[in-house]
């Protein structure tokens, strides 16, 4: 197994959210979803992810079909916010 399906696995089992990171992930990607739906939406970049790294206290998981880039704490896997995935950096590249 490997290292990643593990992380992904931890993640998945224990992400938590804050009731100000449904307004933040809405503002951050231009869009208006519930939170039921928000969690739609990680649940699926959680379950394929293109690209996974750790830098610092933090999991940077990407999606290239959602064009999204979530950033969850290593800590406690509470989700800190979602980037579009041509705003990390300024560029398409994931630079950690």
């Amino acid at each position: 197994m490997s290292q990643q399906f593990v992380v992904l696995d931890s993640i998945r089992a224990y992400i938590c959210y804050t009731p100000r990171v449904f307004q933040r992930v809405n503002k951050k990607l231009a869009i208006n979803l519930s939170e039921a739906e928000i969690k739609e939406l990680v649940n699926r970049i959680l379950v394929q992810p293109d690209e996974v790294k750790r830098c610092g206290e933090n999991y940077y998981i990407r999606s290239c079909e959602a064009q999204v880039e979530l950033t969850v704490n290593a800590g406690n896997y509470r989700l800190i916010t979602a980037s579009k995935y041509g705003e990390v950096n300024g560029s398409n590249q994931l630079k950690r």
